[in-house]
């Protein structure tokens, strides 16, 4: 059986306790780079829905406001524009552990999206 110093132990754990922040860090701010198209495209169709369905612009825009308060992004464009809804979007800036204490990394943890759905 091989025994370890305590100094050893102490940077295995160190060591593992780095990496795990990373990579917590990496996978918060990578899934919000991947849910922000999906979270556009939610907000551009309960706009569209709701225009449809009432044809009109400001209750289509408090439904995209709704919407994009539902899916924990915030509404930054809209617009009805022939037969579409147009929608941009922007997350909040991303919980993470040690990046967002990074200033030079606060700028590419806040991400956007646009999304055109038309109205049928």
């Amino acid at each position: 059986m091989m025994s370890y110093s305590k100094g050893t132990l102490v940077r295995l754990i160190i060591v593992t306790a780095i990496a795990i922040v990373i990579t917590y860090d990496l996978g918060v701010v990578a899934s919000g780079y991947f849910q922000i198209d999906n979270n556009a495209a939610e907000v551009a169709t309960a706009a569209a829905l709701k225009y449809k369905s009432t044809n009109s612009r400001a209750q289509a825009l408090a439904a995209a406001e709704v919407a994009a308060q539902d899916t924990g992004v915030v509404l930054v464009g809209f617009d009805i524009a022939g037969r579409e809804a147009r929608v941009r979007v922007r997350s909040v800036p991303v919980n993470t552990i040690v990046a967002y204490k990074i200033t030079a990394l606060r700028a590419h943890l806040i991400t956007e999206a646009y999304s055109s759905v038309p109205i049928d």
